[in-house]
């Protein structure tokens, strides 16, 4: 089939499927309250849905620990339900994004069920299983390896002195991906689907397939210890270019890797299109620039966050192709992040952002409720969250005896829960969520009343500029295709960059702060003439010399 590279003109909207609408009232959502709200998301912009998982799943990482990949998990509808929603929305023009958790399944899976049963079952060999070490007290796990969630990498298997690997929840073995039998049940997953009509894979945490072998000891730290040994590992490369032989150049498709803190050389090569891996992966070293590890809170470094955002662009452009995004599933609400005060900056951040961001070189990625200003909550107890990275957080830090104010400070701003609690339709029963059943998560109070309803009702509306930029960015096409040129990068206050194709373009300019702040146009924006064309605030012409108000953003075009 000819791959039309229709990616690179889209718009993509993520639906985390518990909390997107819920249509039957049981208090999560489903596929049909999706399909009740294409039409708002058509109105949006949105040209393709990247949904999280909506596999079977015993949701121990919500959604993300997969007991059957060929199946729609029950709560959320049936086959036949996502496949006339496959179809509603290539009707409305829309692609359709699956999420895949393939370094790992679900314990509950029948492969791991049947590895662990009989020793001598061919499925044994699916998942890394190895034997512990005995000394005279106790059992060992096989190396020192750290999960990225809780504690050990290793569980011991009951009753024997066998331990599977589990690089995130103990509920998550991963599986053997040297073991070609593996390999061929990925490839025929994908194929399954697309032969549904799904038209793309986002494929998790994809760089962690390969490991190092034989398994190993590592350096002790207080974290990672191990990753050495699991990212970017040797045969990344080549397992990703017999996935693409047998299954991605097959369809017209599209698919973007979420990469587990990969190295810059590998990052690269894994869009290259000469190598034949992957079209794109997600690059979230902005998302860095006010924290450690997502839950401390550090001064906000505007050039860490333009490193992070721009140098991607750069390093991809010519060779392969970008993502560009402020938020998923697995980061707080960007609008109460980087130094923002969301209670007083609340509209001017929530448009200054997506500006900056998805009027460079790549294809935009928004998050479901991004798109009028969703906020994070506030989380009155770590029991308010269902997330287990939280609790393994949270109780991690206790450990440090770090006071319990302080840890909670961190889980209300960096835990995933923010982004997971139920979107805000409107101001009916639980905001429009559902009839009034109690949903799978607690909403919690936002820190700024927002909902869809209220955005749309008001004169600055947040959804109305997100059609605007969204808009510039269909119509323009230097906006897509255009060269781009970082200005001003040691700026502590502004985000600066042109987009230019065949002597057309864009500006784009904004006031990363809370404060007033000059800003002069050099020699090589002026002799392009540029005209303004979007602004968050009042301002009707584009001068040589600017005084930006707080988070104010222009986009001219030449």
């Amino acid at each position: 089939m000819q791959r039309t590279e229709w990616y690179k003109n889209a718009v993509v909207y993520q639906i985390y499927p518990f909390s997107f609408y819920d249509a039957d009232n049981d208090g999560w959502g489903d596929i049909e309250g999706i399909i009740s709200k294409l039409d708002y998301l058509s109105e949006l912009g949105v040209t393709a849905i990247w949904f999280s998982p909506l596999y079977k799943s015993p949701d121990y990482d919500y959604g993300y620990d997969i007991s059957d990949y060929r199946d729609i998990d029950p709560k959320f509808g049936s086959l036949d339900d996502f496949k006339r929603m496959v179809a509603l929305c290539h009707e409305k023009g829309i692609r359709v994004i699956m999420d895949i958790a393939i370094n790992h399944s679900s314990i509950e899976h029948e492969w791991f069920k049947k590895a662990i049963a009989d020793t001598e079952s061919p499925y044994r060999n699916y998942y890394i299983i190895r034997q512990g070490r005995r000394t005279d007290k106790e059992l060992l796990p096989p190396t020192n390896w750290d999960s990225t969630f809780t504690g050990s990498a290793w569980e011991n298997i009951k009753g024997t002195d066998d331990f599977y690997l589990h690089l995130f929840c103990v509920e998550q073995a991963d599986l053997n991906w040297e073991n070609p039998d593996v390999r061929n049940e990925a490839a025929e997953i994908f194929n399954f689907w697309f032969d549904i009509g799904v038209d793309g894979f986002r494929l998790d945490v994809f760089n962690m397939f390969s490991k190092v072998y034989p398994l190993q000891d590592s350096k002790k730290r207080l974290m990672g210890t191990g990753s050495e040994f699991y990212i970017d590992g040797p045969r990344m490369h080549e397992f990703l270019r017999e996935l693409n032989e047998k299954c991605f150049s097959k369809y017209d498709s599209y698919t973007v890797g979420e990469s587990y803190q990969p190295h810059k050389e590998d990052a690269k090569a894994y869009v290259d299109v000469n190598n034949h891996e992957l079209d794109t992966i997600f690059n979230f070293g902005h998302l860095d620039s006010d924290n450690v590890a997502k839950f401390i809170k550090v001064p906000f470094n505007l050039r860490k966050f333009k490193d992070g955002l721009f140098g991607p662009q750069k390093e991809s452009f010519g060779s392969g192709w970008n993502t560009l995004v402020l938020e998923n599933h697995d980061n707080a609400r960007s609008n109460a992040r980087f130094g923002i005060d969301p209670k007083k900056y609340h509209y001017e951040a929530s448009t200054m952002l997506p500006a900056i961001t998805f009027l460079g070189f790549g294809t935009p990625f928004i998050y479901m409720g991004e798109e009028f200003g969703m906020t994070n909550v506030r989380f009155p107890s770590v029991d308010d969250c269902k997330d287990p990275v939280t609790h393994f957080i949270y109780h991690m830090f206790r450990k440090f005896h770090l006071p319990k104010s302080y840890v909670l400070k961190c889980v209300n701003y960096g835990a995933r829960d923010m982004a997971r609690v139920p979107i805000r339709w409107d101001n009916s029963v639980n905001n429009g969520f559902n009839a009034g059943a109690k949903p799978w998560q607690d909403p919690c109070e936002p820190l700024v009343d927002v909902s869809l309803e209220n955005d749309l009702k008001s004169e600055k509306s947040v959804f109305r500029f997100y059609q605007q930029v969204l808009k510039i960015k269909k119509t323009e096409k230097a906006a897509v295709y255009g060269n781009i040129t970082e200005l001003d990068h040691d700026h502590k206050k502004i985000v600066a960059y042109l987009r230019e194709l065949d002597h057309e373009g864009l500006f784009v300019c904004a006031n990363f702060s809370a404060k007033p702040t000059k800003y002069t146009l050099s020699e090589e924006v002026l002799k392009r003439n540029p005209k303004l064309i979007l602004t968050n605030y009042d301002r009707t012409s584009l001068d040589a010399k600017l005084s930006l108000r707080p988070y104010e953003v222009l986009v001219a075009k030449f």
